[in-house]
């Protein structure tokens, strides 16, 4: 064991390199205060002393490295707060194709082919619902009705369109449309729900093929006291997927909430008048 040459080591007892006695007797130095590190102290303080200059200049290499590269990066051509350099079309096109997303020309002729965005028309109760029909519904429609329960209003519809298509989740009251209101190729039902799109879809894809034309106005009515979340997210899918020439929903809340809105402009002609 290495003794330490300033302190006296008495019989028993443990003493480290630094000449420090154990605080206690069941105490256990560190392996490198109770034996002397290889090559002596002098040779550890060299070393030490050695690995600190070599930190000190691999900071100073680094330090003019960057400094170096930042004077070497041109300078601005035009002012921090200009615009922008406009970016062209065949650019623009360009590069949403290589994100995968929608290319200009393609929205703009999803833009061109409709002058007006398509209306959506909210209903308050089930009879504006159903005069809804006798409105807006003519013979060469093909209609899908989402929320159809028992068939009344599917029915109605089917009295003035090509074909009509009502879906709801309710096994029970699917049964009882089909027995009531069932017309082969005329008043069809199905029961899924009106939220799993794949499924609606491939249904409402099979029977564009047998009626020989696109689902045109699509009927809402899931529960008219629905929150306005799930409500507009169920109009939002349809919207996006079928891209109807009109919208009909019924709902409450949506109703109330279209007789609290103005408009900015309106808003601003109505206090000009006040």
């Amino acid at each position: 064991a290495f003794r330490s040459p300033t302190v006296p080591r008495k019989r028993g007892a443990r003493v480290n390199v630094c000449g420090l006695r154990p605080r206690h007797k069941g105490h256990i130095e560190p392996a490198w205060l109770c034996s002397p590190p290889p090559g002596g102290l002098k040779q550890t303080a060299r070393e030490r002393e050695s690995e600190r200059e070599r930190k000190r200049e691999r900071k100073r290499r680094s330090r003019e490295a960057s400094t170096a590269g930042y004077r070497e990066k041109p300078t601005l051509t035009s002012s921090p707060l200009s615009p922008p350099p406009r970016t062209s079309r065949a650019q623009a096109t360009q590069g949403a194709r290589h994100m995968g997303r929608t290319t200009l020309t393609q929205l703009t002729a999803r833009q061109e082919g409709r002058a007006e965005p398509r209306p959506i028309v909210v209903t308050w109760n089930v009879v504006e619902y159903r005069q809804a029909v006798q409105r807006y519904v003519t013979d060469e429609d093909v209609v899908l009705e989402i929320g159809c329960c028992g068939g009344t209003t599917t029915s109605i519809i089917g009295t003035k369109a090509k074909f009509v298509l009502g879906i709801d989740q309710t096994s029970h009251e699917i049964d009882i449309a089909k027995k009531r209101f069932g017309k082969p190729g005329l008043v069809e039902f199905a029961c899924m729900d009106a939220f799993e799109m794949v499924s609606v879809l491939a249904l409402a894809r099979e029977w564009e093929k047998k009626v020989g034309s696109r689902f045109t106005q699509i009927f809402i009515d899931i529960n008219g006291s629905r929150d306005v979340g799930p409500l507009w997210t169920c109009v939002d899918r349809y919207e996006k997927t079928f891209e109807p020439n009109l919208m009909v929903i019924k709902s409450v809340k949506v109703r109330q909430m279209l007789k609290q809105c103005i408009a900015f402009d309106q808003h601003s002609s109505y206090e000009s008048s006040g």
